[in-house]
């Protein structure tokens, strides 16, 4: 199993991002969990997502800080990765949507390659 490893100080502005309603015609649930805890898995709306991490828009918060598995499909494909909680945003504010932001901190090499593709290609056609 290849993984990529992600780089911890990279700066979150400078990566491409897509808001995913723009390019999927249906939510994108996502399943979440700490990985210390034995609980119930919690869920989520992707939001957006970059090659740095992602955007989960929910009501129910890990703690910042938690490290945390996720299960969600991306272009068709069953992604499972773990990440970082980086920050949460509390409440809907009209502009941010309520949820938490995470850095990746694991994934296997071929969906990150997918997400990386699926980013490139749509900035491209937007010409960004």
């Amino acid at each position: 199993m290849l993984t990529f490893e992600f780089n911890a100080s990279a700066d979150l502005r400078r990566h491409k991002r897509i808001l995913l309603r723009s390019i999927f015609h249906q939510e994108v649930s996502t399943r979440y969990r700490n990985n210390a805890s034995t609980g119930p898995e919690k869920f989520g709306t992707l939001h957006s997502i970059s090659t740095y991490g992602l955007f989960v828009q929910t009501r129910l918060f890990p703690e910042v800080g938690a490290n945390v598995r996720l299960k969600f499909s991306f272009n068709g494909h069953r992604i499972e990765c773990e990440g970082l909680v980086i920050y949460l945003n509390p409440e809907d504010d009209g502009l941010n949507a309520q949820g938490f932001g995470l850095r990746f901190t694991k994934m296997l090499s071929k969906d990150y390659e997918m997400v990386q593709n699926a980013i490139e290609n749509y900035h491209r056609t937007l010409n960004i």
